[in-house]
């Protein structure tokens, strides 16, 4: 609980964070640091590389994820409605 509670408390705050002298930032779901960079400035480009990736990376999944339905709604085959082994 005690771990919920320090987690809520990041979430309050900036993403972007000094941490014994040196500049970090929250990853996406604000429980791991990500860092370690020498300045503010250079842990906010960070946090933005880090977004941009992560947006590729979820366009890329939806890109596939609409490849396999139209093979499904292309198909007449009824494998896809078989349940996996």
């Amino acid at each position: 609980m005690n771990e919920d509670f320090e987690k809520l408390n990041r979430m309050s705050q900036s993403p972007v964070h000094q941490y014994k002298g040196v500049w970090y930032f929250w990853n996406e779901t604000w429980d791991k640091r990500i860092g370690s960079y020498a300045s503010k400035a250079g842990a906010e480009v960070g946090l933005e590389v880090y977004l941009q990736e992560i947006e590729e990376q979820k366009n890329n999944d939806i890109n596939q994820l609409s490849e396999l339905h139209s093979e499904y709604e292309k198909s007449d085959n009824d494998e896809w409605d078989e349940p996996y082994p």
